[in-house]
């Protein structure tokens, strides 16, 4: 089973679940203990199977692994674990390899980016978080967005349908915008929980239904506004564009 590791008590701004695929305990715990300081929540995985194993019931915002996780060549180790992610997902390399040729034909292969070990704990945190920042730009603004008829304030966690304020409770709030800020892809009822309730226990299964049932009627999710919610079997929920266009969340500027 993944070790969960909650965000420290003052998260960032952007707060994310990352799976850590490490065979190494010591060096997964100080990955680990190096992105909760930064306030992201992370998952630990032994190896490349266990992982695999985990994507059909868990989602991540990013897969961190370690190419001691497998026996395979840096460059194929991406596109094994590229076949096997049912939707995208950004995926970081860390290892003691120094061949330049060798990082190289793994960022060719799928890799988003490689981290050379030993490194600093501030410039490890600085190149996760700038890949995060790079693949999640609506989330990591922590702007005030809008969504078709929709405008999302992540800082305020109030949200307008048509212009008129929506009554919500702050973790409906939550779990709204982070609904909207992926809009399109399955996001597992794990990663619900470790990054709206803050926790990872999957105790609060019906909790969670219950929230997106009055999420669905609050926000009046059906394809009249052009987005509906829907639940994936085994996994958690996706929410999704009910009209042919194109998902272009647009920050609002300033008034």
């Amino acid at each position: 089973m993944p070790i969960h590791s909650p965000p420290s008590s003052t998260p960032r701004p952007i707060n994310m679940l990352i799976a850590v695929v490490h065979p190494n305990l010591e060096e997964a715990a100080w990955i680990m203990r190096t992105l909760r300081t930064e306030g992201y929540s992370a998952a630990h995985y032994a190896d490349t199977r266990e992982f695999l194993r985990s994507i059909k019931r868990d989602s991540h915002d990013l897969v961190l692994i370690s190419h001691a996780a497998s026996h395979l060549a840096l460059s194929k180790l991406p596109m094994l674990i590229r076949s096997r992610l049912q939707q995208h997902t950004p995926l970081l390399l860390v290892g003691h390899d120094h061949d330049e040729d060798a990082v190289a034909a793994s960022l060719g292969a799928g890799a988003d980016g490689y981290i050379a070990l030993p490194i600093s704990p501030a410039l490890f945190s600085a190149r996760v978080t700038a890949l995060l920042r790079r693949i999640y730009p609506i989330r990591a603004a922590r702007q005030t967005f809008m969504v078709g008829p929709y405008e999302l304030n992540q800082r305020e966690y109030r949200i307008k349908l048509h212009g008129a304020d929506i009554p919500l409770s702050h973790t409906e709030a939550r779990l709204a915008i982070f609904l909207f800020c992926n809009v399109g892809r399955v996001l597992s009822r794990s990663h619900l929980f470790a990054l709206v309730w803050r926790r990872p226990s999957l105790d609060l299964t019906r909790t969670i239904d219950r929230y997106v049932s009055r999420l669905r009627a609050k926000l009046e999710l059906h394809p009249a506004n052009g987005m509906r919610i829907r639940a994936i079997y085994s996994m958690g929920y996706r929410l999704e564009l009910a009209q042919e266009m194109e998902y272009l969340p647009q920050i609002k500027a300033a008034a």
